[in-house]
């Protein structure tokens, strides 16, 4: 479903629950001929009673990995959440997955897509988020392989106020567990494991791979795209990602510093929110332009951006449902991967 203050989308209501929760998930980009993903998930959590969450999953072109993910998903330890694909324009047909995989999750998946041009990873997130109906989000890069706790870890530590991130482990693709194997038995990533693939070449940053119980928080704290957990109201009160950021690099440093600006606190849990980052060739790092943007930031001390997601217009993007939403409250079910424009207004005042 959509999470908007009202509106409709080819005859589809959209209503916002009045006590909404939401986790997020991070979109999936592409520059050259690398893709990138990150997601959202929207789910009602009973850690908290009276919440509910989302979580954004972002993608692009690479359905086997989609797969990977997704099963890294289903066997979550707290499932009780939405899914969110924030898709940047990829040429791939999602349906057929989506409506595969949908079954699996209890609000089934939302996947919203704007027209390709070009990186625009800002862009798409925010209409993710308007997309979500719950407050509480976790946003994670689709060939980010989360751990069996993430969803439960990110929920626990999470709060009005601060922002959770955390790092990630390196993995080869060529050792990916394949969805079945997910299915069955998880993971399979103990520490056992990722010292023989360490050992082998085929896995880095081992002591990002494992949650420990104690020394979990680093003093790092500079926010990373591909894993990390916010409150809506406090992304409403920094207008989200800044969509003057185009191509690959530095729109999330940018939203960090704008939510710290803010007196957000950020917390860098890399021992408790572990995702796997299937490794592949390095990305060209300078983006001379987005660098003079993240400059601007720093030197105004920007906390509002000019261009997020206050200014999202009527039926710029797409949505499409796969699956049924079976969450209590909600509003009906579309058929499944049923497309729709989205209609609806994000509110441009916050009360804090």
């Amino acid at each position: 479903m959509i999470s908007g203050s009202s509106g409709s989308a080819e005859g589809f209501q959209v209503v916002r629950p009045r006590s909404p929760g939401v986790i997020n998930m991070f979109p999936a980009l592409i520059y050259a001929s690398v893709q990138w993903r990150d997601g959202i998930i929207d789910a009602k959590t009973r850690l908290q009673p009276a919440q509910q969450k989302t979580k954004y999953l972002w993608s692009y072109n690479d359905l086997e990995v989609m797969e990977a993910t997704l099963a890294s998903l289903a066997v979550q330890s707290y499932r009780d959440f939405e899914l969110l694909l924030a898709d940047d324009g990829s040429d791939q047909n999602y349906a057929p997955v989506l409506q595969a995989w949908a079954p699996r999750f209890a609000y089934g998946i939302l996947h919203a897509t704007h027209e390709k041009r070009g990186f625009r990873k800002a862009r798409i997130l925010n209409r993710a988020i308007q997309a979500s109906r719950f407050d509480r989000l976790i946003f994670l890069d689709m060939d980010c392989l989360p751990h069996g706790d993430f969803v439960k870890n990110h929920l626990t530590w999470l709060k009005p106020g601060t922002v959770i991130t955390g790092r990630r482990s390196g993995l080869s693709r060529n050792v990916m567990p394949k969805p079945a194997a997910i299915l069955q038995g998880g993971l399979g990533l103990g520490i056992t494991t990722l010292v023989r693939l360490w050992l082998g070449g085929k896995a880095r940053a081992l002591e990002r791979g494992v949650v420990l119980p104690f020394f979990y928080e680093s003093s790092g704290n500079d926010l990373i795209g591909c894993n990390f957990s916010v409150h809506r109201n406090d992304l409403l009160a920094v207008n989200g990602f800044n969509e003057e950021f185009e191509g690959w690099g530095k729109e999330d440093t940018d939203l960090g510093l704008r939510l710290t600006f803010n007196n957000l606190r950020v917390r860098n849990l890399r021992n408790k929110v572990i995702v796997y980052h299937l490794m592949r060739a390095t990305l060209p790092f300078h983006n001379a332009r987005n660098e003079e943007l993240l400059q601007r930031t720093i030197a105004e001390r920007m906390v509002r951006t000019r261009i997020g997601l206050a200014e999202i217009k009527n039926g710029d993007f797409t949505l499409a449902r796969s699956g049924r939403d079976v969450g209590a409250g909600g509003p009906p079910a579309l058929q499944a991967s049923e497309p729709f424009s989205c209609s609806c207004r994000i509110f441009r005042k916050v009360s804090r």
